[in-house]
């Protein structure tokens, strides 16, 4: 199931120690080669942007995505 999370929901659940934990972790498996990471997607519309960047980690199984 998917979860979409608003700015504030995620600054309520999660300290900047974990952040910085998280990321540390992510870098190392990128490092590893354990990671897909496709380009961004980046498609112009009339009124603007739509920028889409998806990863999934290999080693975690955690995967997600940006818009």
């Amino acid at each position: 199931m998917a979860r979409l999370l608003t700015h504030e929901q995620v600054k309520s659940l999660v300290s900047m120690g974990d952040a910085i934990e998280c990321m540390e972790r992510v870098f190392r498996e990128e490092g590893e080669g354990r990671t897909s990471l496709p380009p961004r997607l980046n498609m112009k519309t009339g009124r603007g942007w739509l920028r889409v960047g998806p990863a999934a980690l290999e080693a975690s199984g955690w995967m997600g995505f940006k818009a």
